[in-house]
């Protein structure tokens, strides 16, 4: 009776050793999101910081600065573009008095009353469409497999924690079995 005592205690024992170290690898992964999560937010402090630089201090700012600060107003301009290709390409327009979107062909503006000016009919090419939309679908599944690595890099790291806590636990409970053995032929 005695023998099975010292093994219960014993890998017992080791047990709580290894729910310790575990609990420490929870902890340390614990740590490292909030350090990634206080990363992401200097990095939106950074942004901010930047936008209100671009805002309020173009006047006058040194020709390093100035020319970010032109590479902006370029990809903006890009973007604004792209973006009325896209409002034609699925049919919709803009007030020219509010800026508000309208489906269709409207007469007035539903916001604002605004008489909307008659347009020529845009007449979009069947193969831009489908090529557009191709590479939508090829940039969605960039971005997807990226996230699906990302996750499936956390989930190995925690699966090697798990595994090595186990494996500790494995070794603690067997070397508790041979101290136990060694007690007992003594």
């Amino acid at each position: 009776m005695e023998f099975w005592n010292k093994v219960s205690s014993t890998i017992s024992s080791k047990g709580r050793d290894v729910a310790k170290k575990a609990k420490e690898q929870g902890e340390i992964f614990s740590l490292k999101s909030q350090i990634a999560q206080k990363q992401l937010e200097v990095e939106e402090i950074y942004q901010e910081v930047g936008k209100y630089v671009y805002d309020n201090m173009k006047e006058g700012a040194p020709q390093e600065v100035a020319e970010k600060f032109a590479a902006i107003d370029a990809a903006q301009e890009e973007i604004a573009r792209m973006k009325q290709e896209v409002r034609i390409r699925k049919g919709i327009s803009l007030c020219p008095h509010c800026g508000s979107e309208l489906n269709g062909t409207v007469v007035f503006c539903p916001f604002c009353g605004f008489k909307m000016p008659e347009e020529a009919p845009t007449v979009v090419d069947d193969g831009e469409v489908r090529e557009m939309a191709q590479e939508a679908k090829d940039a969605a599944a960039e971005d997807a497999e990226e996230v699906k690595d990302a996750v499936e890099e956390a989930a190995e790291e925690v699966k090697d924690a798990v595994a090595e806590a186990a494996e500790e636990a494995k070794d603690a409970a067997a070397e508790a079995v041979e101290e136990v053995k060694e007690e007992a032929q003594e």
